[in-house]
Order: C-alpha cells, then sequence, then structure tokens
C-alpha cells in the first residue's frame, strides 16, 4: 500500500529515508497479504533509518498500519519523526513484539489510536448533517465532512481518500432518504462493518414525501422544514450518545439549545410565508427541492429538474414551466447554489418570447448550505436565506437581514 520492502544475510537492505511523508495508504487488496500500508520492513540483518519524516493515516489489513520491523537483528533508528493515525483494521500496530531490535529509537512520536480519532471522530456526508454533528458534539468530538459547500449531494460519487477516512471513522453519519444517490450502496455495506448512521431515515415514515420517481423511495430534503428537521437533530444527538454515553448529558444539552433555535426559525419562516399573498405562493426552482418547504408553508413547488439533479429537465418540461409563468403572471423564479442556472434562464428566455417577464428571484441554498464560516453556512442562516428572499421577491414581508439582521447585504 504504501511500500514493502525486505532482504536477507546474502543481500542486506539498507534504507534511508529522510524528509519524507507517507500517508493515506491503504493496504486492503490481497497482495503482499495486505501489509504495508505505511510500510512493511523485514528480513534479516537489514539498516532502516527514517529521519525528519510524518507517517500517518494510512491502513493496513494485517502488518504495517503505520510500520512493521520484521525479521531477526534489525536496526533501525528513528530520528524526529511523527507517527499518528496510522490503523491495523481496529488494532494501531507500529511494530512486531516478537522481532529482535538493536538500537531501535523513537523521537517526537506521535499518537497512535485503536482508530482513527480516539477522542471520537465523525465523517459526514453533506455539510447539513455535519454542522448538527459539530454543534451537538461540540469539543468532544472531531467532525470533517467529505462535501464542502456548494457540492451537490445527489451526484458525489466517493474519492479513495473518502473511503479511507471512513473507514477509520468512530461513526458515519450520512443523510440517507437517497441524498446521497452515488454513495448509497458504499455506505450500506460499510454499514455492516462500522458504526453508520442514516440519521434522515430515523424520521417515521408518514411525515414523508414519495419520490416522484421511485416507488419505494422519499423526497430527502427534509431540512427545508426546520419541524421536521428537528427530527433529524433528535437522530444524530442519539447516535453520539450512543457513540459516547459518558457525554450524555453534554450531548443532550447541546442538542436541547439548538432545538430552540431551529423552534424559533421554524415560527419566524412561518410568519414571513404567510405575509405572501395567497396567490402569489408558487416557487419555481431549478430543482424540485423545496416541496418539504411548500408543504408547511402552503406553497405550489415546481422544479424544472425533479428531486434528484441526476435526473434531466427535457424541452418538454421547460415548454410546460414557461406556459404556467405566463398563465398565471408569476414574474421571479430561483436559481440555486448547487445547481446549473441554464434550465432556469432557458426558462426566463421563453417567457421573454411570449411578451412575459420573469426576473430571478434570488440563489437559494438547497441541496448545501452557504460559503463556511458565514452565517449562511449554518443550518440556521441557510433557511433563514431562503425564506427572507423568498418572502421579499414574492412580496412578503420580511426583513433585509433576516431573523436575526446576520443576512448578507443584499440577501
Amino acid at each position: 500500500g504504501g511500500w514493502y520492502a525486505s532482504g536477507n544475510l546474502a543481500s542486506t537492505t539498507t534504507v534511508i529515508m529522510d524528509g519524507v511523508t507517507i500517508e493515506g495508504n491503504q493496504a486492503g487488496a490481497e497482495t503482499l497479504d495486505r501489509d504495508g500500508g505505511g510500510f512493511y520492513f523485514t528480513g534479516q540483518s537489514n539498516v532502516l533509518q527514517v529521519k525528519n519524516s510524518t507517517i500517518a493515516d494510512n491502513s493496513a489489513a494485517d502488518d504495517g498500519g503505520g510500520f512493521y520491523l520484521g525479521g531477526e537483528y534489525q536496526t533501525a533508528l528513528f530520528e524526529n519523526v511523527t507517527i499518528q493515525r496510522n490503523v491495523v483494521e481496529a488494532v494501531a500496530q507500529d511494530a512486531d513484539s516478537t522481532t529482535n531490535f538493536n538500537a531501535v529509537t523513537f523521537n517526537n512520536q506521535g499518537t497512535n489510536t485503536d482508530r482513527d480519532g480516539g477522542g471520537g471522530l465523525i465523517e459526514g456526508t453533506n455539510n447539513n448533517v455535519v454542522f448538527i454533528g459539530g454543534l451537538i458534539g461540540g469539543d468532544r468530538v472531531e467532525v470533517r465532512a467529505l462535501m464542502g459547500p456548494g457540492v451537490d449531494p445527489h451526484s458525489y460519487r466517493q474519492t479513495r481518500t473518502d473511503i479511507l477516512a471512513m473507514t477509520r471513522a468512530d461513526i458515519v453519519l450520512w443523510h440517507g432518504l437517497y441524498l446521497e444517490a452515488q454513495m448509497e450502496a458504499f455506505l450500506t455495506e460499510l454499514g455492516g462493518k462500522r458504526r453508520v448512521v442514516a440519521v434522515a431515515e430515523q424520521l417515521p415514515r408518514e411525515a414523508l414525501i414519495h419520490h416522484d420517481s421511485y416507488a419505494d423511495k422519499f423526497d430527502p430534503h427534509v431540512w427545508m422544514d426546520p419541524g421536521l428537521w428537528s427530527g433529524v437533530v433528535a437522530a444524530v444527538r442519539d447516535a453520539l450518545v450512543d457513540l459516547r454515553p459518558e457525554s450524555a448529558d453534554f450531548f443532550g444539552a447541546n442538542a436541547e439549545a439548538h432545538l430552540a433555535e431551529v423552534a424559533a426559525l421554524d415560527e419566524y419562516v412561518a410568519t414571513i410565508t404567510a405575509s405572501i399573498a395567497p396567490d402569489r405562493r408558487v416557487l419555481v426552482t431549478a430543482h424540485d427541492a423545496f416541496k418539504y418547504f411548500g408543504a408547511a408553508n402552503d406553497f405550489e413547488v415546481m422544479g424544472i429538474q425533479g428531486i434528484s439533479t441526476e435526473s434531466e429537465a427535457g424541452l418538454s418540461r421547460i415548454a410546460e414551466l414557461v406556459d404556467v409563468l405566463v398563465e398565471r403572471d408569476i414574474g421571479a423564479v430561483f436559481v440555486e447554489s448547487s445547481v446549473s442556472d441554464r434550465n432556469v434562464r432557458a426558462l426566463i428566455e421563453g417567457a421573454a418570447a411570449r411578451g412575459h417577464e420573469v426576473s430571478i428571484g434570488g440563489q437559494l441554498y438547497s441541496d448545501a448550505m452557504g460559503p463556511e464560516g458565514s452565517y449562511e453556512g449554518t443550518y440556521l442562516g441557510m433557511i433563514d436565506h431562503n425564506a427572507t428572499l423568498i418572502a421579499r421577491a414574492l412580496g412578503g414581508d420580511a426583513p433585509e437581514r433576516g431573523m436575526q439582521g446576520l443576512l448578507a447585504a443584499g440577501t
């Protein structure tokens, strides 16, 4: 996976590494007995010198997650080397305890654990789930997202680095409900070997909207209704309590504080959307991600594409929606941060050809939150942004800077 070296008395092997980084390697195939995620060094009377180097985030199925020294009469010197987060199945192994060593020295060695992230490492798929995990977990966990801001979860496929990260995590939180469609088979299989929780699938089935393309699946965009999303917050809390029961009170308090914020957000959204005239409550977007928002706030929702961005919008669908815009005098449509605006602009051009002017009401956050580090990059900010933008564009009464005055100017 990283590398493998061996020799014997007749052909002594000497290896010198200085200023080398060995990281992110995985030995999981059947070659070399699945040894050597970091490196595997064996034989007789060999010499190994490693200086000023880093060996991190490697894994192997048998030996050599960080490194493995085997054989007899080996001479090894490790000087100013960081060795951390290396895994051999469930046990960190940095040396064979039966090996006879001569002059082995470890200086400034890092920490290895039985699983990457001994303090509690969470890998999450889309950033809505990761945000909740970090909020509830606080400083008791480390949270990492596979998908960054603006990434479309419907089409995202796991990379080799993602696979390595998820197999090392203490827990993997994914949304589920076919949101991560291209990853579902992998995540389901991983669930048979690791702690994996599809948090949105903990919601009661009667609260869900059926998928428009698959009879046995549901619309995954449940975060668009804060009242429903509260159930996902509770599911994340329960998953973390199951992972770290000694921190149950800490996780519970964090969850309750956030649930209070979500309840206030739900009330704000209901108030400002109610200020829109009933005949103006028609939401036309790039793809059908807002059905839960519509159901909760009495909107008719029309997406150019279906629930998944993997579906295609044909000319007939564009023509059908142009007819709706013209006949019902709809003056605003919305683009989305994680979806191309090509189809929305085709709608506008089609309406213009019929003598009807339609403008872009703004950019909504649908499948991904806003920029990292911004208010819109939080769950509260994402929904505040969407609801405020929709209400103002469709003639409702909403403060320009949103519920808490934190929205970026120009929203």
